[in-house]
């Protein structure tokens, strides 16, 4: 399992926006938050899809055609940085998944407690083996 703050930006965008990416076995979430309450992408890492390195800090995600999925542009704080996730998103595989609040997408609140909020959710799951 890999995460870190990135900068990153969708192939249509005009604007780079900070964002917490974790990878959890073949599954790449994107989030707003490090605790996953606003999770704005989540995609299975496949063998379809392409890594190129742009810059010592940048990296693309070339999602294939057809795909609901867009393309990202990833910046770095280092050439470190980004040879660490480069190798992670080759080498990830499903047997390294871990369950977490990632991964479930959130449907509605059911109640809220003094220490906590109770939520309907789904499991995302990236294979059909269970």
């Amino acid at each position: 399992m890999k995460c870190d703050w990135l900068m990153i930006k969708k192939s249509f965008s005009k604007s780079w926006q900070r964002r917490f990416l974790k990878l959890n076995g073949r599954v790449l979430t994107i989030s707003t938050d490090s605790h996953f309450s606003k999770i704005k992408n989540r995609f299975i890492v496949n063998s379809q899809m392409q890594i190129i390195i742009k810059t010592s800090t940048l990296f693309a995600l070339i999602m294939p055609e057809g795909s609901s999925t867009p393309s990202y542009l990833i910046s770095c704080e280092n050439a470190d940085s980004l040879i660490s996730w480069v190798n992670a998103l080759k080498k990830c595989n499903t047997s390294q998944y871990e369950i977490g609040i990632d991964s479930f997408d959130l449907i509605s609140i059911i109640g809220k407690g003094h220490f906590s909020t109770v939520y309907l959710a789904k499991l995302f799951y990236p294979t059909n083996e269970y």
